[in-house]
Parts: structure tokens; sequence; C-alpha cells
């Protein structure tokens, strides 16, 4: 979780008031746009030039010690040793979660505070964040050897481990051959993965999984992931190596009610694990009892529950590995094996438990009251809110991933030479720098305008690493214009006559969806709130059924409300999304909002990846997510859904929808992936 509750000293508490009154501070011309809200004062104005230097100049330093250039010395995989031998049969299992995340602080915290306390670049962040936190967990284990446990990082924060703490590689290498830890891991970087199609989270498994090869430790056998996002997507992603996924309980519990959970479900071939849920249910006989005696930020076990937010304040604190031990040894003298998530489900299994199948859950994250679901990175803003902008983070990182499917596509159908060469160099390049800019920490929980510079500008070099090189190869084609087919992986030169209805333009360094239809009457009583804006809609037929709308913010006052809203009506109750990570199918997955206690909100905020929300009787809302990316908010007892950004920069701006009336499941699918997951894009 990311709420900061900067409470340790009285140095801290009043540096966190100064950085209040500068928290509307934005960036230089490095990155615009993150907010536009008057005039800034010298110092903030000093403090995002800052910022926007420094995450600038780590963009030009990451890739210099990236895959490409970095020689891991050879060595053999760790075997996945286990705690539990073959002819025991315990009964009574303690699990945990120790989620560590090396992007906590995502591109450091230079100009979060002004205060020396806290004033750590990048490095110097992620280095406390292993040496403090995450070290002192790996000795409590080697101290005590029948205790098993998950902790949960990115690939990132293994190549860190690997390249900069090589002592904390041994120590993991010697846990987990034990068989006290398994090193889950899902993503190379706390990627916002329910916000974007499967393309990213391939890429980022596969930088994920190279991390695992050089680190020869093997990838831990249960997900848990940033956020505790959980999709099912994200286990139809696992079923192919047999991986277990974790549902946190706050989630099933937001959907289904609080009502008592199975040892674990099954979702299309992978097990399912309700994280944080004790349970007590009869297995051939034996009663098997499972308690739950850690799931949260691993970061905060061994410093006093302190975050890296507080700098030099947060490290290591043997207070902390002493109350840690001792409910520890409570739990053995209770009878308990301290094991890993994986052993215990192997063990249930041995006994002979056949799981049910796993409710539907939307696309989620784990604290879905606090947060409105997934609102609060998709719309919603928290205590920095006026450097927020989620919409053009988001909307960016569309942008920047269609940029680069078109490079990918283009490199396939180059023949082999200097130009495929550094082409391959680019677009895994720019693939690296988009994954990581897709961290959840630049539209949520309290984004301050470091970590927004941090994704913005990510997202910036991804999309020049992927436009350069389009530029490049179509110099040595010899064209001037191309027809780039991402579906379907070809590459043609450009003819107006041929134009698919739903194609996307990239000109003059801009990426868009521009309608090409005939105006019409609006076919739907859709309403905008934006209260100190001129706003207007126009409408045009693509086709029968489909109709665009363009909804237009313009002239904004010098107060304008900068919380503004588009709503749909809903027919029915029952809702279709496409899960993400799922695009591929072809389907829709459908839920009743009705039946959901949604607890304390009343809403259910999902993110729809694909842009698709069927809202009944085959009717459908397609958000174009290069223009607006926000979660679809689906009232329980109001029959509407609504689009909303609470820090919209006031600034003339576009969002785009399609409005599909009498489109079937399969065609609506089609249509949604086509703008916004494998499209075909007209390059200028």
């Amino acid at each position: 979780m990311r709420l900061v509750t900067m409470i340790r000293t009285g140095v801290v508490v009043a540096a966190m008031l100064f950085a209040v009154a500068c928290s509307s501070s934005s960036s230089d011309d490095a990155v615009t746009d993150v907010v536009a809200d008057g005039t800034l004062d010298d110092v903030a104005a000093d403090v995002a030039a800052d910022v926007a230097a420094d995450v600038a100049a780590d963009v030009e330093g990451d890739l210099a010690s990236d895959v490409e250039n970095d020689q891991a010395q050879a060595c053999q995989t760790t075997p996945q040793g286990t705690l539990i031998g073959e002819d025991e049969e315990p009964t009574k299992f303690a699990l945990s979660m120790f989620h560590f995340n090396i992007q906590y602080c995502a591109g450091g915290l230079k100009g979060f505070l002004p205060t020396p306390e806290v004033d750590l670049n990048e490095t110097q962040v992620e280095d406390r964040i292993v040496t403090q936190s995450f070290e002192p967990l790996l000795d409590t284990l080697l101290e005590h050897p029948t205790w098993g446990m998950d902790l949960e990082l990115q690939g990132l924060m293994l190549d860190i481990i690997r390249l900069r703490h090589p002592d904390v590689l041994e120590k993991m290498r010697q846990l987990v051959s034990s068989g006290q830890i398994h090193v889950d891991s899902f993503h190379y970087s706390d990627q916002l993965w329910t916000a974007h199609p499967i393309k990213s989270m391939e890429w980022s498994d596969l930088f994920n999984r190279e991390a695992f090869d050089k680190a020869c430790l093997p990838v831990g056998k249960t997900v848990f992931t940033q956020e505790g996002q959980y999709g099912h997507g994200m286990s139809e992603f696992l079923a192919s190596d047999g991986r277990i996924a974790v549902l946190p309980k706050n989630l099933l519990r937001y959907f289904h009610g609080d009502n008592p959970v199975d040892l674990f479900y099954d979702w299309k071939g992978t097990p399912v694990v309700i994280g944080g849920k004790g349970v007590t249910q009869e297995v051939s006989g034996k009663t098997i009892e499972v308690t739950w005696h850690f799931m949260d930020d691993g970061e905060k076990a061994m410093t006093g529950e302190l975050d890296p937010y507080f700098g030099t304040e947060f490290y290591f604190q043997e207070s902390s590995k002493e109350k840690f031990i001792d409910e520890m040894e409570a739990l053995e003298a209770q009878g308990y094996r301290i094991v890993t998530i994986a052993d215990y489900v192997k063990q249930v299994k041995k006994y002979g438990f056949e799981p049910q199948a796993q409710p539907v859950v939307p696309d989620g994250a784990w604290q879905p009251v606090d947060t409105d679901n997934v609102y609060r990175w998709m719309g919603g803003k928290g205590i920095w809110g006026d450097s927020e902008n989620d919409n053009q983070v988001l909307t960016s990182l569309t942008r920047s991933r269609l940029l680069l499917e078109a490079a990918e596509t283009i490199l396939d159908n180059l023949e082999d030479g200097s130009v495929k060469a550094t082409g391959l160099f680019s677009v895994r390049g720019g693939w690296k720098e988009q994954v990581i800019a897709e961290v959840s920490d630049g539209t949520g929980w309290n984004p301050w305008a470091g970590e927004i510079e941090y994704a913005l500008t990510h997202s910036a070099a991804a999309a020049k690493k992927a436009s350069d090189f389009i530029t490049e190869a179509m110099t040595d084609m010899g064209v001037d214009s191309l027809w780039v087919d991402v579906k379907e992986g070809t590459v043609s030169e450009a003819n107006l006559e041929m134009a698919p209805p739903y194609s996307l333009l990239f000109q003059d360094g801009i990426l868009s969806f521009v309608p090409d239809c005939v105006a019409t009457d609006p076919v739907e009583a859709v309403e905008v709130v934006a209260t100190g804006w001129t706003t207007s809609q126009d409408w045009c037929k693509l086709s029968e059924g489909v109709t665009a709308v363009t909804i237009h913010f313009d002239d904004p006052e010098q107060f304008a409300s900068r919380d503004v809203v588009v709503r749909f009506p809903r027919a029915t109750s029952m809702m279709s999304y496409v899960p993400a990570l799922t695009e591929m199918s072809g389907e829709a997955t459908t839920f009743d909002v009705s039946e959901m206690p949604l607890y304390d909100t009343g809403m259910c905020a999902i993110p729809i990846a694909n842009g698709l929300l069927g809202v009944g009787d085959n009717q459908w809302i397609v958000k174009v997510t290069s223009s607006v990316h926000l979660a679809a908010r689906i009232m329980k007892d109001i029959p509407i859904v609504e689009f909303r950004n609470e820090a919209q920069a006031r600034e003339a701006t576009q969002w785009t929808f399609l409005y599909l009336s009498g489109i079937e499941e399969g065609e609506a699918v089609e249509i949604a992936n086509r703008l916004n997951v494998y499209p075909t894009i007209e390059i200028r």
C-alpha cells in the first residue's frame, strides 16, 4: 500500500507541511502538462525542474547497464526446496506474503520534502529497501530454519540485488534451496497491470524471467501482485506453468460478501488462494487449519512499521525483529507449521482436496473500499492532487505502447541488415522503458510530482525509441507513409482507399484516433459535468450500430473545476467487460452489479484494459484509451456508468468514445481491440 503517514518526527512533519504547500509544482518542458494550474512560486518551480532533470538523467542511465550490456556470470539455477517431508502430514499452516516494491518511491525522493532526512536519490532509496528491510528478514529466516515464507518482488528489484548486493542474493539462494522462501514474481516493474493489455505483460514477463535466470533463482510458485491486483487474466496467465494465484480477501469480500472461504479455489486450472483469510475445513478425515501471520508491504516488517518515504528514518529496528520472532515462536507453540503457500497447497492436494471454481471477481486491488477499487489509480486523486492527472499519464502510456507495437511489427517485416540490428535494441529498450513507466505509483495512491514525472518520462522515452526506429526504418525502405496492421503483423505502403474504419494516425509525433465518419445526431443521452468549462459533443456514424462521440472540454476559466465527468446510461445491472490479459480470447465476462455488496462505496470501478464495457441489451461503450483511459465507475443503485478525472489539467482536451448498439459480444470485443489492443496505424 502507498498511503503515507508522516508522523515520525517534528522535522518530518514540518517538512511535510512545506511539501503540501509546494505540491502543486508542475514539471518543466521535459514533460508537459502535469498540471496547468496557475503560476508556480520559485521554490516549487525549482523543485519541479530538479525532479525532471533527475528523472531524465536516470532514463539515460537505466539502459546503460541493461540486459543488452549486462554480462552476468553463468551459473546453475538453485533448485527450489521444501520444508515439508514426504512422510509428514501437518494439518495446521501459517502462511504469509511479504510484498516488496523496489519502486516504492518511484524515481527516489529528491524534491519530495525540503529536509536532508528524506532527500535521497533513486539508488539510495533502492539500497535502503534492500539493506534495511529485505536483508534483515532474510537474516531472521536463516536463523530459524523451520520457517518458510513467500517473498514477492519484481524482476527489477532482483536485478538491483544481483548487481549491487551480491551477498544478499547468496542469502536468497540459500533460503530457496532449503525451502524457506519462494521468490514470487509476476512482473518486471510494479505495474498497474490491470489497466494495460497483454502485450505489456508479455514483455514484462520476458524481462522478469531473464532477471531470475541471471540471478540463478527459480520463479516462486505463487503470485501476488502490486497493490494486490487480481483478475481472472492473471490466473489464466499462470495456468501454463502451474503457479498459484493469491486473491486478497478484501477484494473477494467487496464483490461477494464476508463469507467463509475454502482452502483454495480453481480458475481454469490455476489454484487460487484467498490471501489473508483464515480457514478451517475438513479434508478426508483431517481438520485443516490455516492462519495468516503477514500479508502486507514487506518493507515495514523490520522497520517499526515505517516505509521508505521516511528516508533515513526508514531503517532496520532490532525491536521489530524481536517482535516478529516472538510471534512466529508463538505460532509454532500452537502447532502451526510456518510454510510457503506452495508447500501448503501441495500438501492439501495430497490429502485429496478438490477445489471448487472460484467465483467471478472483476479486476481490482486489495483495499477496494479505501481506493474505490482501481479508481484511485484511474481518475481519483490523492493528497498531492494539484500535481495529478491520471488521464494524462494513462493515455500517454497507451500511446507509447501502441507505438512500440507498430515498431515491433515493422521490425518483424524488415530483412536482415543494419537497420534491423539496431531496431532490435531500440524496440527492446523501448519496451523496458514502457513496463517501468506503467508502475502504479504514477497515478496513485498519493503520487507526488516526482513520481508522475517518473511515469511520464519513461513513457516518453519508450515512445521516442519507437518513433526514432520507425523513422529510420521508413527511410531505409524509401517510403514516407505506411499502414502497420499490428494484429495481422503486416506492413504496406499507405493508401487512403484501404483505410480500415478503426485505424489510428501517427503524424508529426502525435498518435490519435480521428473518426472518419458522417455527422449524426446523438444516439444516447450523455451527461457532461465540468463546471467552468465550455463543453460540446460531436457525434458521427462509423458503421451500422457504431457511433463515435467526442467530448470537448474547452476554454477553462481561471478556477474551472478540475473534477470533470462524463456519464452514460446503462440498460441493466448485468455488466460485461474483458478482464485484463484475456483480450486475445475474444470473449467478455459478465457480472451483476446489483448483487455485489460494494461496501461503503455503492460503486464498482473497473479498469477495462481494452476499453470495452457492456451496459446491457447488446449495447457497449468503448473508451478510446489513447484519449481517455479512466476507470469505468458503475453505480450500483443508479443506472449510469461514469468516467471521471478528479484532477484534469485546465487546458483544452477531448475524450473520444464509441457507442455500440445491437452489436454481438464477439464483434464488440474485436472493435475495442482494433482501437486499443492491436490496431492498424497509418504512419505519415
